[in-house]
């Protein structure tokens, strides 16, 4: 059996920095359209970014390949980047970055190749 195609866009947003945020995910599975979305006080435009992926991921709730399009930075460095770092030292990665548990949450629930 072939595995379902799975594309997803993110976004997260916030007025103030920190302060009420928001996040989104639109989620297509071959012909069907999920739309996830949640709000947050007191909090930041990177954390609403990271939640967005978060629990887009979170919903799908099984291994398979996706597809995530993100307008985020954070998040694109945060994956392709620093979760590498993190596992050859977790200490450091836990020191110097902002949101770590949001990172440490991404990297231990989601297989990423």
């Amino acid at each position: 059996m072939a595995s379902k195609k799975v594309v997803m866009y993110t976004d997260g947003a916030c007025s103030g920095n920190p302060g009420n945020g928001g996040w989104g995910a639109y989620i297509e599975i071959d012909d069907k359209k999920i739309e996830l979305s949640g709000s947050e006080n007191n909090t930041t435009n990177n954390r609403m970014e990271l939640k967005a992926v978060i629990n887009a991921l979170d919903y799908l709730n099984e291994k398979r390949d996706i597809i995530i399009f993100t307008d985020s930075k954070y998040v694109m460095q945060g994956i392709q980047e620093w979760i590498k770092k993190w596992k050859i030292n977790r200490s450091i990665f836990l020191v110097c970055f902002n949101n770590n548990f949001l990172f440490v949450l991404f990297y231990s629930n989601f297989c990423w190749t």
